[in-house]
């Protein structure tokens, strides 16, 4: 049983989406959300609203990698208060500041999923946008496999 939105559901999945509950449960792939970020302080209320839409999510096989770039501010402390309480986020301190690109191929190395996505930390995902996106790929992997196995 899961709770969403103060909604108990025993499926996992709100409005009647059960047909994509029931096929997203057969299939493996992971997505990794790459998150670069230097001193957060400057932007928590964006970064708390970036990570709740992220934990929102219905779609629950993604990682996500928090690439600290040696913030000189409570940067670490608030990153790794998220990791504890999700083991689906991994943080990365880096030791000397590398800047946003090169932030983001760190984390990109160490990415698990199939699927990457980078995004930025004032960012924020909409409700069921991993689950959207995953089903949406898988659903047109079926389709081309269908037409090239004829």
């Amino acid at each position: 049983m899961h709770t969403f939105n103060n909604k108990i559901t025993t499926d996992g999945i709100r409005n009647g989406d059960v047909v994509v509950r029931k096929y997203l449960s057969n299939v493996g792939t992971d997505i990794s959300i790459v998150i670069p970020i230097r001193n957060v302080s400057s932007f928590i209320e964006k970064f708390n609203i970036l990570m709740n839409s992220i934990s929102e999510q219905l779609f629950s096989r993604y990682e996500v990698i928090l690439v600290n770039d040696n913030s000189d501010d409570d940067t670490r402390n608030i990153l790794n208060s998220y990791s504890q309480g999700d083991c689906r986020i991994k943080v990365i301190d880096n030791t000397s500041p590398v800047g946003i690109g090169n932030a983001r191929n760190i984390g990109i190395e160490h990415a698990t999923g199939e699927f990457i996505w980078i995004i930025d930390g004032d960012d924020r995902l909409y409700d069921k946008f991993v689950q959207k996106c995953h089903y949406q790929k898988t659903f047109r992997n079926g389709i081309n496999q269908r037409k090239t196995s004829k």
